[in-house]
C-alpha cells in the first residue's frame, strides 16, 4: 500500500520537532524535571484535540492504493481473488473507495457481506469489502483523511509543528495546566492556543478547497 507521506525537503527555522517542544513546555512551565511520563501526557492530548480541530485541513488528504493480488505469501497463484482490502494504519475517515473503471458507494457495516450489492463497499475493523470482487492485479484506490502524525521519537515532526509551532506549544501548555491543576494559567494557555487556532482558521482551513486558486493582489 502506498501513501502520501508528510515528509519535508528540509526543517524550517521555525519549526519544532518532539524535543524542540519538550524543552519548550518545560521552559514556559519553569519546570527543568517534569517527567517524561508527564510530557507524553501533554502532548499525546494536544495531538487528540488538534486532530479533531483541524481533521478537515487539506494537508491531512491522503490517497492509498491496494493490488489485487495475484499470489500468496508463498508465491503460489490466487485461484480466487480477494474482496478484502485493508485500511491505511493512519485513516480517521475513509472518503472514497474506486478503481480506474469503477466508483464504490458505502453501505452500513450493518450489511451481510453477500447482500453487498455490486457497486458498494462495507467498512469493518481495520478492512473494507467490496462487490464485485475486483479481479486479480486491479488497484483500488481509498482517498481519506489521516490522522496527524505523533511525534514519538526525538526528531519526529508533522505539518503542524513544522509550519504552526506555536500553535503545537501553546496546545500543549493548555494541556500541562489542566494536568497539573494550574488553574490560574489555564486561561491564558487557553486563550493563546483559541487565538493561532482562530488565525489558521481565517487562512480558509476547515473549508472547501476552491475551484481556482486564491491570488493575493500585491500591495506597494
Amino acid at each position: 500500500m502506498l501513501c502520501w507521506s508528510e515528509t519535508s525537503p528540509r526543517r524550517r527555522d521555525w519549526s519544532m520537532n518532539r524535543a524542540d517542544l519538550v524543552i519548550a513546555i518545560k521552559s514556559y512551565l519553569n519546570r527543568p524535571k517534569l517527567s517524561a511520563a508527564d510530557v507524553n501526557t501533554m502532548i499525546a492530548s494536544c495531538e487528540g484535540e488538534l486532530n479533531r480541530e483541524l481533521r478537515d485541513h487539506p494537508r491531512n488528504a491522503r490517497r492509498a492504493e491496494w493490488t489485487i493480488p495475484t499470489h500468496d505469501d508463498q508465491g503460489i497463484e490466487l485461484t480466487e481473488p480477494t474482496p478484502i482490502i485493508p485500511l491505511p494504519v493512519d485513516l480517521a475517515s475513509l472518503q472514497q473507495v474506486f478503481t480506474d473503471t469503477q466508483v464504490y458507494r458505502q453501505y452500513p457495516a450493518s450489511t451481510p457481506p453477500t447482500q453487498i450489492p455490486d457497486g458498494a463497499f462495507l467498512e469493518r475493523g481495520d478492512c473494507i469489502h467490496v462487490a464485485p470482487t475486483p479481479t486479480r492485479g486491479t488497484t483500488v484506490y481509498l482517498d481519506y483523511i489521516a490522522f496527524l502524525r505523533p511525534l514519538e521519537a526525538e526528531a519526529d515532526t508533522n505539518w503542524v509543528s513544522m509550519y504552526y509551532s506555536d500553535l503545537y506549544l501553546y496546545g500543549a501548555l493548555k494541556e500541562a495546566a489542566t494536568y497539573l491543576k494550574q488553574d490560574q494559567r489555564l486561561s491564558l494557555w487557553q486563550g493563546e492556543f483559541l487565538r493561532r487556532l482562530d488565525g489558521v482558521r481565517r487562512q480558509g482551513w476547515n473549508q472547501n478547497v476552491a475551484a481556482s486558486p486564491r491570488v493575493r493582489a500585491r500591495v506597494g
